[in-house]
């Protein structure tokens, strides 16, 4: 029976999940392993195919910054160089991923 009492706001904190959910003292089951390691791909993957090459976002924010003269011009630099950001992150993550596996 679990006696695990929740916070004031009816959650329980992190350390008492643990404790009361989960053993990780055992190793993995190979199984469960391989299929996070297949979900977390597949996620980044579908994250990363969404996004414009590389190549897109370094060329466009070249453009931009040759000439911005509004501030609609400004936050879509922004957005560009934050899509560029997140394209090096996922690309970085894929490469380790499958670079480990």
């Amino acid at each position: 029976m679990d006696t695990t009492v929740p916070d004031a706001h009816g959650h329980l904190t992190q350390s008492d999940y643990y404790q009361h959910h989960e053993d990780f003292s055992k190793p993995f089951d190979p199984e469960n392993e391989q299929l996070s390691f297949k979900f977390l791909s597949q996620s980044l993957e579908d994250a990363f195919s969404k996004l414009k090459p590389k190549e897109y976002y370094v060329n466009r924010i070249a453009e931009l910054e040759a000439k911005l003269d509004s501030l609609d011009k400004y936050h879509m630099l922004n957005v560009c160089r934050l899509q560029l950001d997140e394209w090096e992150i996922l690309k970085g993550n894929l490469d380790y991923m499958y670079k480990t596996e």
